[in-house]
């Protein structure tokens, strides 16, 4: 768990409110584990994207919670039957790819680049 608390449980309330407290806590313990084996430098104290992992993780959670909503309904009359199911599949994964990929970018080491003849001396700035 990095020393910096990226999200925190009154940021999920509003939208998870059927889920109590260390309901919440677990989910953002578990979205935040899996994170940091896609993107390892989240717990390094100099990460400097911790905004845009709060809107990652706060997104991750919402839609993994609220997987399993919606609801089957049946319409019948006669030997014609129809039914619609609005449930979202739920593949037990947090992250979609997409999702993966933003985790990833956020430990890219990003050298500037000073134009087509310059050579840049030392070792890049890390993360």
């Amino acid at each position: 768990m990095p020393d910096q608390e990226f999200i925190k449980v009154d940021d999920l309330r509003p939208y998870l409110k059927g889920l109590s407290d260390e309901e919440i806590r677990g989910w953002i313990d578990d979205a935040i584990a899996l994170a940091e084996t896609y993107a390892p430098c989240i717990v390094k104290p100099s990460f400097a994207h911790g905004a845009a992992l709060k809107a990652l993780l706060r997104s991750a959670i919402r839609y993994s919670v609220g997987a399993s909503d919606g609801a089957v309904t049946q319409v019948s009359g006669g030997p014609w039957q129809k039914s619609v199911d609005t449930r979202q599949a739920q593949s037990g994964v947090m992250f979609s790819k997409l999702q993966i990929e933003r985790l990833e970018n956020m430990c890219l080491i990003r050298v500037p680049l000073h134009g087509a003849y310059s050579v840049p001396l030392g070792a890049p700035e890390q993360l």
